[in-house]
C-alpha cells in the first residue's frame, strides 16, 4: 500500500529533528529534502516536489562537488518534475546534464543511464524533435532489453514512447508492431 502522506509527514519530522541537529545545511539534509521531494511527487505536489529536488540539488553540490552520483539522481529528479509541470523548455538542460553525468560516473550500460536517455527521449518526442528522440528512445530500449534485472514496465514504457515516436514520423507499421509488444508487456506485468 502506498502511504505518501504518510511519508511525507514522517520524512518532515525528520527533517525538522535534523536541521535542529545539524543546521540549515547538511549533506544528510539534502538526502531528506529529497525523500520528501519523492514522497510530494508521488501525490502530484509538483510545485513542493521542484522546490524540494532544487535545494536538495544546490546542497549536494555545495557539500558533494558538482558531479556524483547523489548530484546526478538528483537532476534526473528535478527534470522529471518539470517535465511533469510542463517546463519543458526548463527540463531539457537539466536532464542532459544528468545524462552526461550518469555517462561519466557509471558507463554506457547502467539502469540509471537507460531511464536518463528514456526520460530525455520522452522530453524530447513533447517538444516534437521527433529524430533525436528516436535515437535517445532506441539506446535507451536496447538497455533495457539487455540489462540484468530489468523491470517489464520500463522496457514497455520505452516500447510505447518508441511506439508514439515513430507514428509521430509516420512510420505507421513499425510504431504499430512495437506498441503491439508494449501493450503485451503491459498485460503480462
Amino acid at each position: 500500500q502506498r502511504r505518501f502522506a504518510e511519508a511525507e509527514q514522517l520524512l518532515g519530522e525528520a527533517l525538522s529533528i535534523r536541521r535542529r541537529h545539524q543546521g540549515t545545511e547538511h549533506a544528510d539534509i539534502a538526502v531528506d529534502l529529497h525523500g520528501m521531494g519523492d514522497a510530494f511527487l508521488a501525490q502530484g505536489k509538483l510545485a513542493e516536489a521542484e522546490q524540494c529536488f532544487r535545494d536538495a540539488l544546490a546542497m549536494r553540490r555545495k557539500f558533494m562537488g558538482e558531479e556524483g552520483p547523489g548530484v546526478a539522481n538528483n537532476l534526473q529528479s528535478l527534470g522529471y518534475t518539470l517535465k511533469a509541470r510542463g517546463s519543458l523548455a526548463a527540463a531539457e538542460p537539466v536532464l542532459r546534464e544528468s545524462l552526461v553525468m550518469r555517462r561519466k560516473l557509471l558507463g554506457n550500460e547502467h539502469r540509471d543511464v537507460s531511464t536518463s536517455l528514456g526520460s530525455l527521449g520522452d522530453l524530447l518526442r513533447r517538444l516534437g524533435r521527433f529524430a533525436e528522440a528516436e535515437v535517445m528512445l532506441r539506446e535507451s530500449l536496447a538497455m533495457d532489453r539487455t540489462l540484468p534485472s530489468g523491470d517489464h514496465e520500463d522496457l514497455a514504457t520505452s516500447l510505447n514512447n518508441l511506439g508514439l515516436v515513430l507514428d509521430a514520423q509516420g512510420k505507421s507499421a513499425e510504431a504499430e508492431v512495437v506498441l503491439r509488444q508494449a501493450l503485451t508487456i503491459k498485460i503480462k506485468v
